[in-house]
């Protein structure tokens, strides 16, 4: 009886499409168990249960309990076509989901169904009843995680409507059994609701969770879910039937010295692995993480300030005070730590809010900006020394506070690694046991797994970044102005972390150290985001043209190796095509020269 009661509640006024004597204890085994296990609901003794009289049974009961007393919450309803329903998310109330036994995490899903459901109504489209489930309240910013109560899993198919983000790990739906995530699935980057379904038929009578997932904070960091059933009868044309290659760990592009690989990241007694093959740190030039594996919010709730500093590091965390001319920062990623004033370039109160900005200087989010010398930082207020005296500024209002000028040039040789929560370090990487160990100049040793970390880039003997060097513009020629110089563009990618942007009509000269060496230009050639007419590029040494290529607008991106054979001069050479159009150009993304 315990185990009948678990699955059934008296949440039972939900629409169907068939009628409630479509169904009866001799053809659906939730029917037949209840029977079984309460002959006094069949109200006509005729020995056959109907879904009315399952319905009319169930309400005479009252509402269930849990093992704590609280009531039971709707979790596997029998539906008259006979589906069980998991939720279709009309109740509108996060308290009494929580009530019924439901996890619900982050600030993601802070708003009602119905105020979710109206802000997303337009761009969903059609859904199910009058609510479904969305974590875009008002920005693809926040994060959060919804899980359900524990459930049986009694028929073919879990199936559900789903849009939102396609990044797998990060916007997704999981089903869990026993820890393991055994089927997920993203969104398309479309919020138009699609029917999709998890093929479960392998998995009955084993003890399941649904898990709804918002751990991505850019385009598209958001997911939308509806009306979740057991079904026998799927009509999903998206179905996932398998389980996950690769789930709960790290994914990753790497670049070593020998080529470039895709693959899952593992350490192991201080060797590095991209699916089980192995690699040396020593060969290691940049390695993009794919995903972030997701972590309660409450461990990144420390990141919400940063500290810029003058060597061009970021260090993420809550700016806690000043004392002795030092700032206290406390970071989820290496706890607490005090930094000398005379290395800070700029305090993050509100990171992303302003760039640049006077040395001297406080910006506010209302109000002019106010030159002075900061006196105190405290929990509520931070002081400067002004015009005025003395001020002490609430620190709500308070954007950003610069103290000097970050340099133009960093330290190439250093490696560089980026971490999850948005911090760029810099020092010397090597692997011990089962992480990454980073040798820090202010901070000392600190090791990571691959799930703290969002990219790595190391510069070894015999690898020049193209981006290090300082390329000499030798012709910038235009149809009516000369176009941009070429620039360099951060953008982490699943497939690259910088690339030089460069437009026709423009020809660079790169210098290279005198030697003997062989050495070898390698790069992502692909077109600018958007271009509309082809390019013509050229790598050069002098007169003597080492290789061409006509990349159109629409080409994928292509890996290049490009012999200079022994030169020390190389130029690029960027052109039109056929045609004039803009935009136009090409990205040399993650190029490096290899000297062997």
């Amino acid at each position: 009886m315990i185990r009948i009661l678990i699955n059934l509640t008296v949440f039972l006024f939900v629409s169907v499409p068939v009628a409630s004597a479509a169904i009866t204890s001799k053809d659906h085994p939730k029917l037949k168990e209840m029977l079984q296990q309460h002959p006094a609901a069949d109200i006509d003794k005729d020995g056959t249960l109907t879904f009315a009289e399952y319905r009319a049974f169930l309400k005479s009961q009252g509402p269930r309990k849990r093992a704590d007393g609280g009531e039971a919450g709707p979790i596997s309803t029998l539906l008259a076509n006979g589906d069980l329903l998991i939720t279709d998310f009309e109740e509108n109330n996060y308290g009494r989901m929580r009530q019924w036994g439901w996890t619900i995490e982050g600030k993601s899903f802070e708003r009602d169904f119905a105020t979710a459901t109206r802000i997303m109504k337009r761009r969903a489209a059609t859904h199910s009843g009058r609510y479904l489930l969305s974590s875009y309240p008002e920005t693809d910013a926040t994060t959060g995680r919804v899980v359900s109560p524990i459930f049986e899993i009694e028929q073919k198919a879990i199936q559900f409507q789903l849009s939102g983000g396609q990044h797998p790990q990060r916007i997704c739906v999981n089903l869990v059994v026993d820890g393991d995530v055994l089927r997920t699935i993203t969104g398309r980057n479309r919020d138009s609701l699609e029917t999709v379904a998890f093929d479960v038929s392998a998995l009955k009578g084993r003890l399941a969770r649904l898990e709804i997932i918002d751990a991505h904070t850019g385009i598209w960091g958001h997911i939308n879910v509806d009306r979740m059933v057991q079904t026998d009868h799927a009509t999903a044309r998206r179905v996932v039937d398998k389980i996950p290659a690769h789930y709960g760990q790290v994914i990753g592009t790497v670049q070593t010295t020998d080529g470039r690989r895709r693959g899952a990241l593992t350490i192991n007694e201080g060797r590095l692995g991209i699916d089980k093959h192995p690699a040396e740190i020593s060969t290691l030039l940049l390695v993009i993480c794919e995903n972030e594996i997701r972590r309660p919010p409450s461990q990144d709730a420390l990141s919400h300030g940063a500290l810029r500093l003058i060597d061009g590091e970021v260090w993420y965390g809550k700016v806690l005070s000043l004392e002795d001319g030092q700032i206290t920062l406390q970071s989820s990623m290496f706890k607490s730590r005090k930094v000398p004033l005379k290395q800070i370039a700029s305090i993050e109160f509100k990171p992303g809010k302003v760039s640049g900005g006077e040395p001297g200087t406080m910006y506010r989010d209302q109000g002019e900006p106010i030159p002075g010398r900061l006196v105190w930082i405290r929990e509520k207020d931070v002081a400067i020394d002004c015009a005025l005296g003395i001020v002490p500024i609430p620190r709500g209002s308070i954007q950003r506070l610069v103290l000097a000028a970050p340099r133009q040039q960093v330290d190439s040789s250093q490696d560089e690694v980026g971490l999850v929560d948005g911090s760029l370090l810099r020092g010397t990487l090597t692997a011990k046991d089962d992480r990454l160990v980073l040798e820090h100049s202010t901070l000392g040793t600190l090791s990571f797994e691959w799930s703290d970390i969002r990219h790595v880039r190391r510069s070894p003997n015999g690898v020049i970044w193209l981006d290090s060097l300082a390329g000499k513009i030798l012709d910038r020629v235009g149809p009516i102005l000369p176009p941009p110089p070429p620039s360099v563009v951060v953008s982490i990618n699943p497939d690259h972390l910088r690339a030089i942007r460069m437009m026709p009509r423009t020809v660079t000269q790169y210098e290279l150290p005198a030697g003997s060496a062989k050495r070898t230009l390698r790069a992502i050639l692909a077109p600018v985001p958007g271009c509309r007419a082809d390019i013509n590029v050229r790598v050069k040494d002098g007169d003597r043209v080492l290789w061409e290529r006509k990349i159109s607008a629409s080409s994928e991106p292509m890996e290049v190796a490009v012999d200079l054979q022994r030169a020390t001069k190389f130029t690029i050479e960027v052109d039109y095509g056929d045609r004039l159009a803009f935009p136009c150009g090409v990205d040399w993304r993650d190029a490096h020269v290899l000297v062997r």
